[in-house]
């Protein structure tokens, strides 16, 4: 016999009232010769989502009338006493959502090998606390127990790993007990030899748990009864009612219909004012703030700052690249000097690359970069720089959190920082951009060996980005920009059209011409 999936988990969208189980019970029969035993299932059960089969025990017990039987029992007891027991089955029964029974339980195990019991002790401990936690809970809200254990119990550590019951769950059981027959015809209880068949539990996801698994085949589970010792083997099968092909087709339509409605509505919600990026554009459109600045020598401090757009940029407001805060004071926060802002910036930016530009010549695909001056101003009209800092923007859509460190620049004597004490105006750049890449430097190497310098603060930066494109460009914008001319090359035409690439062919074939014609009356003027 091979071996079989120990549990199953199916994800359910139809309702759990057509789910149908077949479980079949039955004694190995011993045949003659070198062939395997014959399999004979005497008893088979099928079984729908927490419906009840009574065992001969629960039958005698529940027939009897008694004052301590709870709102279950005492419908269990109406449904015995009302209806005639015509059942066939002797052995097997279930135990549905809310039956109470507290007895160790026994399962088949994998392959059908060896017996173990059931269920494990982390599981019968993690039962026992979500018991008394239910207790505790019907205290008329006194709160004489401590949320934080001090001391916690074994029973504690054992549990708190373990996750909670799921929402639903029944258990298919048979009674191996040599005294069923005896219980069938209304003697009186004798030891119960119980054990679980199947588990089936729903969770809160839509997911459906069997263990074991379905069988297939003629696989089956081996169980052992502890009382008698006789072998059983059962299988368990599906034996819901599936659909037919066209009931499926229909179905599928009918999906489809409603995501086309879903989409209608979508549609209808945002109209036809949402408005659409200019063909082959990269539009990037930032909302943030500057945050905080910390770590600075003096207060009053405020933030200037503009963003430098390369070629091939434009913005849809000039007025919105460049800007100020307000003055804030320090707070002290976590041992640090904080002055906060909360001071919005916004761009509207656009990225568009030309065919202007030899292909021998290296494309620069630079990004725009936010360029921060720090500057504090105290009661007596003294004004300090106190650090720069640069930034380049997100490249990809969503939340973005910065921390822009800065530097000052420093003078080479005593003087200087007098100065700074005393009467302020400290040295400045005369450019900006000089604190990463000046906008005018066009050779390979920059130096900035000699500059004195000296770290000042940090700035807090948080933006929220949008990308809007007609084609996937964010995914080439967002590579690095140590790329070689290559493959720069190759990102900037990606996004192109069709008809772009027409005209750049033919201005390519115009220029092909004029260099002939060129070559051509050299040859003539060669040969005269």
């Amino acid at each position: 016999m091979k071996r079989v999936k120990n549990v199953g988990t199916y994800p359910i969208r139809d309702p759990l009232k057509n789910l149908k189980i077949s479980v079949k019970l039955g004694r190995p029969v011993a045949s003659t010769g070198s062939h395997e035993d014959i399999q004979k299932f005497d008893e088979e059960l099928i079984v729908s989502w927490q419906q009840k089969y009574f065992s001969p025990r629960e039958k005698i017990i529940y027939r009897r009338e008694q004052q301590s039987y709870t709102d279950l029992q005492r419908s269990y007891h109406k449904q015995l006493t009302m209806i005639k027991d015509s059942s066939t089955n002797n052995r097997l029964f279930t135990y549905v959502e809310g039956d109470e029974f507290c007895v160790q339980l026994q399962s088949p195990v994998e392959g059908g090998e060896k017996c173990c019991s059931y269920p494990s002790r982390l599981v019968t401990r993690n039962d026992m606390e979500i018991v008394s936690q239910n207790a505790k809970s019907q205290t008329c809200g006194k709160t004489h127990f401590d949320i934080v254990l001090e001391c916690p119990t074994k029973t504690h550590m054992f549990t708190q790993h373990l996750p909670g019951k799921p929402t639903q769950v029944m258990y298919i059981m048979a009674d191996l007990s040599d005294h069923v027959m005896d219980l069938q015809n209304g003697n009186s209880v004798s030891i119960r030899d119980e054990v679980v068949l199947c588990t089936i539990s729903y969770d809160a996801h839509g997911i459906l748990t069997v263990v074991p698994d379905f069988s297939s085949g003629k696989e089956y589970f081996k169980v052992e009864s502890n009382e008698t010792k006789n072998i059983y083997h059962y299988t368990i099968s599906n034996e819901s009612k599936t659909i037919s092909d066209s009931e499926a087709l229909k179905e599928a339509k009918l999906q489809q219909k409603i995501i086309i409605q879903k989409q209608c509505g979508l549609t209808n919600m945002i109209g036809n004012q949402f408005e659409m990026p200019e063909e082959h554009i990269f539009r990037l459109f930032v909302l943030g703030e500057i945050v905080s600045a910390s770590s600075f020598e003096y207060t009053g401090i405020y933030v200037q700052y503009c963003l430098d757009i390369p070629q091939d940029w434009r913005a849809y407001n000039q007025k919105l690249l460049y800007g100020s805060t307000q003055i804030s004071i320090h707070h002290s926060f976590e041992d640090r000097e904080v002055s906060l802002f909360s001071h919005p910036i916004e761009f509207d930016l656009a990225y568009k690359p030309g065919l202007d530009k030899e292909i021998e010549q290296p494309l620069s695909m630079r990004w725009p970069i936010l360029y921060l001056e720090v500057i504090s101003f105290d009661f007596w009209s003294r004004s300090r720089t106190e650090g720069y800092g640069y930034v380049e923007l997100p490249r990809t859509y969503g939340e973005h959190v910065l921390k822009v460190l800065c530097w000052r620049p420093t003078g080479e004597s005593v003087v200087e920082n007098l100065r700074r004490f005393f009467t302020g105006g400290t040295g400045q750049l005369e450019d900006t951009t000089f604190v990463g890449i000046p906008g005018n430097f066009q050779s390979k190497n920059l130096v900035k060996y000699g500059f004195r310098t000296q770290s000042s603060g940090t700035v807090t930066l948080r933006f929220n980005c949008v990308v809007q494109s007609w084609s996937n460009m964010h995914k080439q914008m967002r590579t690095s920009t140590d790329q070689t001319s290559e493959n720069e090359r190759k990102h900037v035409f990606a996004h192109l059209d069709i008809a772009t690439v027409i005209k750049a062919y033919q201005r390519a074939r115009t220029r092909l011409l004029e260099t002939r014609q060129v070559v051509e009356s050299i040859g003539k003027v060669k040969l005269n």
